[in-house]
């Protein structure tokens, strides 16, 4: 399993001198581009919860997207693995298709909406499900749409963005309506903002994600994520650290890497 392990960081990190996700985004924010990218963002989960043996996930978003203007398809896929901990296993989330469009607005705001259908490609296996819903607690967004098995989705959200100078702002309003095969259908909400400021080639942000199930107030989740982008013209790299707010989360934290091309 190590070497497996080992070769799959090996491999993310690879592609992450390739990947593409605009300059000045947020990481557990929805992304704000509508371009021709591809992309993988690589994050390391510290996972300290007593009713799991996890000690660390490794998590690789696998993201691209091809732009018409001012709409575009995407596609995203999350990959998991053990780093620490128990049980050692390696595997894949759902996949998510859809398109986005960005509105022309007048003045300092803009608005993207998206729309996507989540295919299930998660693993059914209850190991491989407790590694991919770890793995993806840094990104609450996404936490139930990456690791429930056997899950069809359709997810519609938009994002209204205010750019004044070097300051920016975003906020994320999203429903997922999700159809497991088993059990009863759920509806996912989603509402967090974030803020940066853009300077010279640096990018600074923050943000506080919510996100979870209108059937169960418990279920909802934040994190707060602080993050720091450089823009080295082609290549920009990107580092992000995330801590749970909420009382399941609370101690998990999650660094995550990645760098950017744009084209």
């Amino acid at each position: 399993m190590l070497r497996r392990t080992v070769h799959l960081v090996a491999a993310v990190f690879a592609l992450a001198l390739f990947a593409a996700e605009a300059s000045a985004q947020f990481t557990t924010l929805d992304p704000q581009q509508v371009s021709t990218s591809a992309g993988v963002d690589v994050s390391v989960v510290v996972v300290d919860r007593p009713e799991t043996d996890l000690d660390s996930v490794l998590r690789a978003g696998l993201y691209a997207e091809i732009g018409f203007v001012d709409f575009s398809l995407y596609g995203r896929l999350p990959v998991f693995a053990t780093l620490a901990g128990e049980p050692d296993e390696a595997t894949v989330g759902n996949l998510e298709v859809g398109g986005a469009h960005r509105w022309s607005m007048d003045g300092p705001v803009s608005l993207v909406s998206h729309a996507g259908l989540v295919i299930p490609t998660a693993s059914k296996t209850r190991k491989k499900r407790e590694v991919a819903f770890s793995g993806s607690t840094g990104y609450v967004g996404d936490l139930y749409v990456d690791s429930m098995p056997e899950l069809w989705g359709v997810r519609l959200a938009t994002s209204p963005r205010l750019s004044l100078g070097a300051f920016f702002m975003q906020g994320d309003l999203g429903f997922d309506f999700l159809f497991p095969d088993v059990g009863s259908d759920e509806v996912g909400m989603r509402t967090s903002v974030g803020a940066g400021l853009d300077v010279a080639i640096a990018t600074a942000t923050l943000e506080i994600a919510n996100a979870g199930l209108l059937s169960d107030d418990d279920s909802f989740e934040q994190t707060f994520s602080a993050g720091l982008d450089l823009n080295l013209g082609v290549i920009s790299p990107r580092v992000t650290y995330t801590t749970g707010l909420s009382d399941d989360l609370g101690d998990d934290y999650t660094l995550t890497f990645g760098a950017a091309i744009s084209f």
